[in-house]
């Protein structure tokens, strides 16, 4: 084939030939029929003596399959924001939402849970029945909410227990919440992982850690120039953590570093940080999965 020729169907002589892509056409369902999901494949043309042409042709195959539901932003959970001063400082934290896996069952004497005062908490220190697990702490007594060691009415929770009188007795195990001081503990932990992480890199300039992921949830971090850490844990499936953490940055400036009473790596206790910190938690979920950043 000749040089002149070659050109005309996108090439020349000895090169690979070019295909452009035709723009894509969306097929609609016909009346009465169910709508398609439809995927592109670029498909070459053949003319005359199996040669190909300048334009490659964009079909489309069809395929009836059930379309799978779709993930709303009520599914997707935020869990919590933490603020981590460059000294490795708890200086913020939030709770917006965390999921407690709860049972609630009567009992009757003797108690078949061994329980142990740990951390001023009682918790299943042995045996394991109806989703009630090693760890669990005793939530409530009789619809009486626990306090630690001791039910909102001031009674003892063992001496309680262990009176067999008090049986049938019906007692509410889940995991606890954090406590203030397990906050600050944990803050520390992970300012020296994020330390050690970066340490550890093969490059140097390395940001440390950006995303621990696990089964039920992921960690998100983004360090600032000045070292301030802003950490969110959402849940796996929430996507445009990113931009979150970049927004709440810019909450943190907005409200917090420009306000004249706030102190450089103290407790942040500002009003207005707060309710627009909970309003941009609120938007990012509403966002849902599979969008920017995930």
């Amino acid at each position: 084939m000749s040089d002149e020729k070659g050109k005309s169907l996108g090439r020349e002589s000895g090169k690979p030939r070019a295909f452009t892509a035709l723009p894509e056409h969306v097929a609609t369902p016909r009346p009465g029929q169910p709508e398609r999901n439809t995927i592109p494949i670029i498909q070459r043309s053949k003319i005359g003596n199996n040669r190909l042409s300048h334009n490659a042709l964009r079909w489309h195959v069809e395929l009836h399959l059930p379309k799978c539901p779709e993930l709303t932003g009520a599914d997707m959970a935020i869990f919590s924001v933490y603020v981590v001063n460059k000294a490795g400082g708890l200086i913020y934290q939030l709770d917006h939402y965390a999921p407690r896996s709860e049972n609630e069952k009567t009992f009757s004497f003797p108690l078949d849970l061994v329980l142990k005062l740990h951390d001023e908490r009682v918790v299943v220190a042995f045996g394991q029945r109806d989703s009630i697990r090693v760890g669990h702490a005793v939530l409530s007594i009789n619809g009486i909410d626990v306090n630690g060691k001791y039910t909102a009415d001031g009674k003892e929770v063992l001496e309680y227990l262990g009176n067999p009188t008090n049986y049938p007795v019906s007692i509410r195990f889940g995991r606890p919440r954090l406590s203030s001081n397990e906050k600050l503990m944990l803050a520390s932990m992970f300012h020296s992982l994020f330390a050690i992480g970066s340490q550890l890199s093969p490059e140097l300039g390395s940001s440390g850690i950006e995303m621990l992921e696990t089964d039920t949830f992921k960690l998100h971090c983004f360090q600032t120039l000045t070292g301030i850490k802003f950490v969110v844990l959402a849940d796996p499936r929430q996507a445009g953590i990113e931009s979150l953490l970049r927004k709440i940055y810019e909450i943190y400036s907005d409200f917090a570093l420009k306000n004249p009473f706030y102190s450089l790596e103290m407790p942040i206790r500002c009003e207005l940080f707060d309710q627009n910190l909970k309003l941009a938690l609120e938007v990012a979920e509403k966002a849902g999965p599979f969008g920017p950043g995930s």
